[in-house]
């Protein structure tokens, strides 16, 4: 074989590779144009509740109703105040020491001045009757009188008006309130502590306006202690939902009652999700499903391709969205990111969400 016929051979069979090598990167190329591959995120798609809450902040009260107050029918003076807000309090534990103000002790004097002046009275008129100078009307009289001093002053006696005094607690609780000082006179019949029983504390929330529609007596509450080191959550109900809106907060007040054993503090701020709504339904997170027109979309894989869903959607939270539809049941894998760029029948590579 010639030389010139060598180059030849070699010539064609150079072309020859290269012909075949553009074809292949051709068909590749193209081939990648017509089949783009998403990378994409999925889940299992599963059945479980989901509840729509509205949130709501408010502070620890006490319960409606519950509120015992100590207070003495007769003005006094407070000697020492022997307790502090928030104590908690057992049957008998000394309160304050109260003593009668000076005025009280000017009127019992003057009552017990005014039993003596009557007691005299009537046994005058008992001798005037002997002298045949008073009635028996008059004697009638007089007795009433007396009587009526007699009463008088023993009630103050039994009120403790003529004595210094320690009011106890007549039942085991918490001090709610003290409105008194030490030192201070306080008017009769005033309030000057009060206490409420063991357990027998609410939460008072704020609900804004355009949400009250949905709240309502009974509904489960789910109660947290703000700054609390662990984020601990309380089982409550409502109790009570008023019909005016505060004017301290511009919110309608709702009263909560916690569960029991919540130890609540007193003033206590609490953040609260009240549950205004509960399904047991298919869930997916809020970014598997996409707008799409009027309606909404939710990709699946099924053999290594995106399948297209048009579903309706139920309850919404934050985080998840309850989602309607006859195509889709659990086990399913949904896609939950890399959604935003498939098309129905689209190839996808999954790489399983953790």
């Amino acid at each position: 074989m010639s030389k010139r016929n060598i180059i030849f051979i070699v010539i064609a069979l150079v072309a020859t590779v290269a012909f075949w090598a553009y074809r292949h990167f051709k068909i590749t190329v193209v081939e990648s144009e017509k089949a783009p591959v998403a990378q994409v995120q999925v889940i299992t798609l599963k059945r479980g509740k989901i509840e729509k809450t509205i949130a709501a902040y408010g502070t620890v009260v006490t319960a409606l109703g519950q509120t015992q107050t100590f207070s003495v029918p007769f003005e006094s003076q407070i000697r020492q105040v022997l307790v502090t807000g928030g104590q908690a309090v057992d049957v008998n534990t000394p309160l304050i020491e109260i003593s009668p103000s000076p005025d009280t002790l000017l009127k019992f004097a003057q009552a017990r001045e005014e039993r003596n002046t009557a007691k005299n009275n009537v046994e005058i008129v008992k001798e005037r009757m002997a002298l045949k100078l008073a009635t028996l009307q008059d004697l009638v009289s007089a007795q009433q009188a007396f009587d009526t001093a007699e009463l008088n002053l023993k009630s103050m006696e039994e009120q403790g008006s003529n004595k210094n005094k320690t009011i106890f607690a007549d039942s085991k609780g918490l001090v709610s309130q003290i409105s008194i000082e030490q030192g201070q006179i306080v008017p009769a019949g005033s309030p000057m502590i009060a206490t409420i029983g063991e357990g027998q504390i609410s939460v008072v929330l704020g609900v804004e306006m355009e949400d009250i529609d949905l709240v309502n007596s009974g509904q489960d509450v789910k109660l947290y202690q703000v700054n609390a080191a662990e984020k601990k959550m309380i089982k409550g109900k409502i109790g009570l939902v008023t019909h005016r809106v505060n004017p301290q907060t511009r919110m309608v007040d709702v009263f909560v009652i916690p569960q029991t054993g919540a130890n609540l503090l007193l003033n206590q701020y609490i953040e609260a999700d009240i549950i205004v709504g509960s399904v047991e339904g298919l869930l997916v997170p809020r970014s598997a499903v996409l707008p799409e027109n009027s309606n909404y979309v939710l990709y699946t894989v099924e053999n290594e391709h995106a399948v297209k869903h048009i579903v309706k959607i139920g309850l919404k939270t934050s985080e998840q969205v309850e989602i309607i539809s006859d195509q889709l049941q659990q086990g399913q894998q949904v896609v939950v990111t890399g959604n935003y760029e498939l098309e129905n029948g689209m190839s996808v590579k999954v790489e399983q969400k953790k």
